[in-house]
């Protein structure tokens, strides 16, 4: 049968406007009439699972045809994707642009242009999905459909200067659902040995959830400390797989060196890699179904040559998972761990962390947390005060981090604000232990101190209570501990991370402060200035502690005017003999001590004695931690300094 071929100029004398289909036309030419040429513009090479690519259309123009005549289809339906009619504001009418969404099966695939109307295929053409990303630098772009709920990490903690600045900005509350996957590479297998790798699995399971009893009888796990940490505000939960992920590919596929530390560590794109040939082995016997899980934690296989250093991946957090599957898009966050993490075999590389510790610190990457230990602020890094800087002595989280997730209400807090403070504060606050939870009647779980738009100190009262697994090995266990938080839009003037210790000074003890230690600094911040601030541990009895805080809003003229009635003692007045009686100075501002170092100065070179007398134990601290005891001659009373001159 010889098929007929129709010139388009003959056609066109049926279509007085657009393509339309007319009973008038001759047999055969309905068919022919919907084959107008539509050209696509594919991308090139092959679409990583999960992202989009442009393809231009070439429309004839003769043919009439608009992007609103066309339908798009992915023969293979979602394994293979979708197409997005997303237009960008330059796109031109003849030549518009849609996104080819690829899909979550890999191989080749076929996307049909058809006619809206009659169904007719005008375009075919093949692209190809892979689960290979090749930039180890650069993750890929990502498509989704519907809503997907992922908190937004805030540029500052919120707030006006007359707020406090730090809640719910990162909020981690409701239930988290976390998926335990086993994952090996072609290079080695998990063993086929069935009780062996249902042992691997169990260890798991006991350390992700249902809990480990040490040799002291106590339980612990991921789920049960955030718990206990977030006052039962953040449920975790999960399952762990029985099957395995066999990726296809050799380790170097999945894994590169780390510069910073030297250790192998999955690429970017790897727990989606995970999720996709997931999905390529889940069976209607075997279904392997991510979804409805907020996490996925991939446990990985060492490789262990028979010659030569084994390949362990280093535990990493934070990984963005968005891959569509069989059963829906998987989406929301990952976390890499090493099969052989804390059980005491060669290739163990913990150092003595066990599971359940080293998981809740990348847990914490999940929820938009950052390291603490990097970088290095010498002798001002958290340390043992908070998992996202050292998970091995199991420390709750800071009374920042607690805020930033949503754990801790404002009235909680006591707030102290600088740029709003117009006088003199002092008063004795009392705080009770942070781990108790809600504090009773007339104490706080902590303070906020201002120091600058962005910038604030805490302070926290912090021991282990006896029902919980956190907080039962701390630095230095009750202590008031306070701490240095810089967000956005406070100018860091170092490299730090987003929470730090307090600087010590020469005449105070520093952030950890037990009962009769100080925190003293002069806050150069203030539109007053100066302003000294000085933290004063009145108390502690375990199950609270009373905090003394004052602010001194310094008047500079006042300071001067001080000095200089001091020194005409000596240089207008010729005194010999000076007695300086401390018995109402509550405070000792640095301003008003410098004057005092400059006064004995000056009464030494003149020849004339001074002594200070009936000094506080306060105060008198001030003197023997920056050894000014040594320098200034102290008595207890004006009787005995007299007694002496």
């Amino acid at each position: 049968m010889t098929k007929r071929v129709f010139d388009w100029s003959e056609i066109r004398r049926y279509l007085p406007t657009k393509i339309a289909l007319s009973e008038r036309l001759p047999p055969g030419i309905r068919g022919e009439l919907l084959r107008p040429k539509v050209a696509l513009a594919m991308p090139k090479g092959a679409g990583y699972v999960g992202t989009y690519a442009p393809i231009q259309l070439k429309l004839d123009p003769a043919s009439g045809l608009t992007l609103d005549d066309l339908d798009f289809v992915v023969t293979s339906g979602a394994a293979g994707g979708m197409v997005s009619r997303s237009q960008e504001r330059s796109a031109v009418a003849s030549r518009p642009t849609v996104l080819l969404l690829h899909g979550y099966q890999p191989g080749v695939h076929v996307l049909e242009v058809r006619h809206h109307g009659s169904g007719v295929v005008l375009a075919r053409r093949k692209f190809t999905v892979t689960d290979q990303w090749a930039d180890d630098v650069n993750g890929p772009n990502l498509w989704f459909s519907g809503t997907v709920d992922t908190p937004t990490v805030a540029p500052t903690w919120g707030g006006g200067p007359g707020t406090a600045q730090n809640f719910a900005t990162v909020p981690a509350t409701g239930t988290r659902r976390i998926a335990v996957v086993f994952v090996d590479t072609s290079d080695q297998r998990y063993t086929t040995d069935a009780p062996t790798l249902a042992g691997f699995q169990a260890r798991w399971q006991q350390n992700a959830f249902t809990g480990v009893v040490g040799a002291d009888g106590v339980s612990r796990s991921t789920a049960a400390f955030y718990g206990e940490v977030s006052y039962g505000n953040l449920t975790v939960t999960g399952t762990v797989f029985s099957t395995v992920v066999n990726l296809p590919n050799g380790w170097s596929s999945y894994f590169q060196i780390d510069p910073r530390n030297n250790m192998w560590q999955a690429k970017n794109e790897f727990v989606n890699q995970v999720v996709t040939q997931a999905n390529s082995q889940s069976t209607t016997a075997n279904p392997f179904n991510l979804t409805g899980f907020d996490m996925v934690v991939c446990v990985t296989q060492a490789v262990t040559p028979a010659t030569g250093a084994a390949r362990v991946a280093w535990p990493y957090g934070g990984y963005g998972v968005s891959a569509a599957t069989t059963f829906g898009t998987v989406s929301g966050r990952g976390i890499s761990m090493p099969n052989e993490w804390g059980d005491g075999s060669a290739n163990d590389q913990g150092g003595g962390r066990t599971i359940f510790q080293t998981l809740a610190h990348e847990m914490g990457h999940t929820l938009n947390l950052p390291d603490l230990y990097a970088p290095t602020v010498a002798g001002r890094n958290v340390g043992g005060w908070d998992p996202m800087d050292a998970e091995r002595p199991f420390p709750h989280f800071t009374l920042a981090h607690r805020m930033m997730l949503g754990w801790i209400p404002a009235s909680w807090l006591r707030l102290y604000n600088f740029q709003a403070l117009g006088t003199a504060v002092d008063e004795t606050i009392t705080l009770a232990p942070i781990e108790a939870g809600a504090p009773p009647a007339g104490r706080f779980g902590g303070a906020e101190i201002r120091v600058g738009d962005g910038r604030n100190y805490y302070l926290e009262y912090r021991i282990g209570q006896a029902a919980q697994i956190g907080d039962r090995a701390l630095p230095t266990p009750s202590r008031v501990l306070l701490t240095d938080v810089s967000q956005p839009p406070d100018p860091p003037v170092i490299a730090r991370p987003t929470i730090i210790l307090v600087a010590q000074h020469a005449d105070d003890q520093g952030a950890v402060l037990g009962a009769g230690n100080l925190y003293h600094e002069v806050d150069r911040t203030s539109p007053t200035f100066p302003t000294d601030f000085q933290v004063d541990v009145v108390a502690i009895d375990g199950t609270k502690a009373d905090v003394r805080i004052r602010i001194e809003i310094i008047d500079p003229v006042a300071i001067q005017e001080l000095g200089q009635e001091l020194f005409d003692l000596i240089e207008k007045d010729d005194r010999k003999k000076i007695v300086l009686n401390f018995d109402t100075v509550e405070f000792l501002s640095s301003a008003a001590l410098g004057k005092l170092i400059t006064f004995e100065k000056k009464a030494k070179r003149t020849g004339a004695q001074m002594i200070l007398t009936n000094i506080s134990p306060e105060i008198y601290q001030v003197f023997a931690i920056t050894n000014l005891d040594k320098l200034f001659k102290i008595k207890d009373s004006e009787a005995d300094a007299l007694a002496v001159l």
